[in-house]
């Protein structure tokens, strides 16, 4: 069953880069904007927006393997300029 809507985002996709692949696999960067709301508003900061929150990581990347056994805390700065700031701490 699930529960209340918590977050929305709508957007789209600005571009998509394929850069030279690694070991037989295939990468994408892909560039998005959006816009979205936490519990029917966004955090505005004059003419950007906050966001807090936490964030699990999954992966078959073996390199990478322990994120999936944590949980981390992160804070999301966007300015009013479009310019994107993000850290992820591990939550201990």
């Amino acid at each position: 069953m699930l529960g209340d809507l918590m977050y929305e985002e709508k957007g789209k996709t600005t571009g998509v880069r394929v850069p030279e692949s690694e070991n037989g696999s295939v990468k994408l960067e892909v560039s998005i904007q959006t816009g979205g709301k936490i519990l029917g508003v966004g955090r505005a900061v004059g003419d950007g927006v906050e966001y807090r929150g936490s964030i699990y990581f999954h992966t078959s990347a073996e390199k990478y393997s322990h994120l999936t056994t944590i949980a981390g805390v992160h804070e999301y700065d966007v300015d009013g300029a479009g310019n994107i700031a993000n850290k992820i701490w591990e939550w201990k």
